[in-house]
């Protein structure tokens, strides 16, 4: 691998990342391409599962039982094995990813090109271990909805909730899939209302996304900032309501 380009400060979506071994140039456990604009903090593409030793011939039916289907790929002269996947990588482990300039670098970015498109579903937290002088890596967490928001959805069907989270009050959105599949690519509008009423003020959410020109798909999401309650609607393609509080 040729020498080290130096790191662009800004990131784009699809720029080519090297899993890298501290004062090694030409060794690495993997590479990927970059997921989001702006952040080199989620790639995919394959991960070297046969470094240091080969993988263990257990772990392989607890990925598959955990994320279905997986694809591996040859990443060496040697026949060691990489495994198709999306990886996040932990903040403190980002100065170890490189950039390489080079026909073969460029070769490989343009080779997984269709997993940005259909992304797999194994996904692993890597982390760089400065004992051990080799990548970490493990399952990451399932995003699981809460069983209360859950069972709101199971109640009343589609719609939109605000929710307590750990990076504050995020808004679920439920619909179907084939609604879901063409939300993809289509421009989304928003607008915040604060709502005078007579025992607390409303803070309202309105989603719109423009699937359809004629009957486009909105979400809406009420919260009581005073008493926690929530309350939610869909317009669009249907209508529904639906309100309470969560504990």
């Amino acid at each position: 691998m040729d020498e080290r380009a130096p790191r662009s400060e800004t990131v784009g979506r699809g720029e080519l990342f090297f899993f890298s071994h501290a004062g090694a140039n030409e060794a690495f456990s993997g590479y990927g391409l970059t997921m989001q604009p702006e952040t080199d903090e989620l790639l995919v593409g394959p991960l070297m599962i046969d470094r240091p030793h080969p993988a263990d011939p257990d772990w392989l039916p607890e990925v598959e039982a955990t994320f279905g289907e997986y694809v591996l790929v040859a990443m060496t002269p040697g026949g060691e094995r990489g495994i198709a996947c999306q990886m996040q990588i932990e903040p403190e482990s980002l100065p170890h990813l490189r950039q390489f300039p080079g026909e073969k670098a460029a070769a490989i970015q343009t080779a997984l090109q269709p997993l940005l498109a259909n992304p797999p579903n194994p996904t692993f937290t890597l982390r760089w271990d400065d004992e051990s002088g080799n990548w970490r890596s493990e399952f990451a967490a399932t995003n699981e909805l809460p069983e209360e928001i859950r069972q709101v959805f199971e109640d009343f069907g589609y719609g939109c909730l605000a929710a307590e989270a750990n990076v504050g009050v995020v808004h679920v959105c439920h619909a179907a899939d084939s609604d879901i599949e063409g939300f993809a690519g289509k421009p989304v509008l928003y607008q915040w209302q604060l709502i005078e009423m007579p025992t607390a003020p409303l803070v309202r959410l309105e989603l719109t996304i423009l699937d359809r020109p004629t009957n486009p798909y909105r979400f809406e999401s009420f919260l009581n900032v005073v008493r926690g309650a929530w309350g939610c609607s869909m317009k669009g393609h249907s209508s529904w309501t639906c309100s309470g509080q969560l504990s």
